[in-house]
């Protein structure tokens, strides 16, 4: 019994002095992206030749909400290839933000990340899409994965707001919104 009562005693000290070590604050993101036991009606996490979407969502920082996307390389190319990724602009949509970069053969995911994005409305969705390329000069297009996200944000004043109902689940190191079951939703 003391064995158990002292074991006890050191995983709660130790996992005491984990907590207490963390030096930043939890990641905050509000899901956006359908996922078991969310809102049925949210976008479906997309697939393409290449990649797949893992979870789309928008990250909390200060105050302020930007683009998180998390893609997963399911296809690895035999060689380096050239990516453009597109990103709605919620203020004007002729005015995307466009980012570029490559995927090497041994790349596991990539994350996308955008931010703070002005302008974005509670319940719209907007559109990510990662273009894969043959060549340097992104002129051989081999692959595409577009992504609709939700937004349970608001950032078109000067607070950002989050939907009623939003529920919280947290962790060590991430704390994620996510709206309830559309059964659940007042509009």
């Amino acid at each position: 019994m003391r064995t158990i009562l002292a074991r006890a005693l050191c995983f709660v000290v130790v996992a005491c002095s984990l907590t207490g070590a963390q030096k930043s604050a939890p990641m905050e993101l509000v899901i956006g992206t359908y996922r078991e036991g969310n809102n049925i009606t949210e976008p479906r996490p997309a697939q393409s030749r290449y990649f797949k979407t893992t979870l789309g969502a928008f990250h909390l920082i200060q105050g302020f909400a930007g683009y998180k996307w998390f893609v997963e390389v399911i296809r690895h190319p035999e060689k380096r290839i050239y990516t453009r990724c597109i990103i709605e602009n919620p203020q004007d949509a002729k005015k995307p933000f466009v980012y570029e970069n490559a995927i090497d053969p041994d790349t596991p995911s990539t994350t996308i990340t955008h931010g703070p994005v002005m302008g974005l409305k509670i319940y719209s969705d907007y559109t990510l899409e990662l273009i894969a390329y043959a060549d340097e000069q992104r002129t051989k297009e081999i692959d595409r994965l577009t992504q609709k996200i939700r937004s349970y944000v608001d950032t078109t004043g000067p607070k950002l707001k989050l939907f009623d109902g939003m529920k919280t689940k947290a962790t060590d190191s991430l704390e994620e919104h996510s709206a309830p079951p559309a059964a659940d939703q007042k509009h």
